[in-house]
């Protein structure tokens, strides 16, 4: 079975949360029982997706401007973006740590 990378499955992820909340806040919309709490929620999924796609890129090499170019005002916090770095950098580290080999025709037995 075929490892994934744990930060790029959990990009996917939110991106199809991201997706389904949006479709379930038209879906609310059209029937007019939406509330503050849909709104609030695609957009704080939005921005949490936002600052972890930066982080991956710029873990993987990519300059900021390569990434995104925002608008005055709407910088994003590079503090954060720091914290997610070592969060990811962690969790990469153990998923590309090499295995020891549990082969047992390996153990000259």
């Amino acid at each position: 079975m075929k490892k994934t990378n744990p930060v790029k499955e959990e990009l996917k992820q939110l991106a199809q949360e991201i997706k389904q909340s949006k479709i379930d806040l038209k879906d609310a919309q059209r029937n007019g029982n939406v509330g503050y709490k849909m709104h609030w929620k695609v957009s704080h999924l939005k921005d949490e997706f936002r600052y972890k796609h930066i982080t991956y890129c710029l873990l993987r090499g990519r300059e900021y401007e390569e990434i995104e170019r925002p608008k005055e005002g709407n910088e994003p916090d590079f503090f954060k973006i720091e914290d997610l770095k070592k969060q990811f950098t962690k969790r990469l580290e153990e998923y590309y740590a090499p295995k020891e080999d549990v082969c047992s025709s390996s153990t000259g037995s």
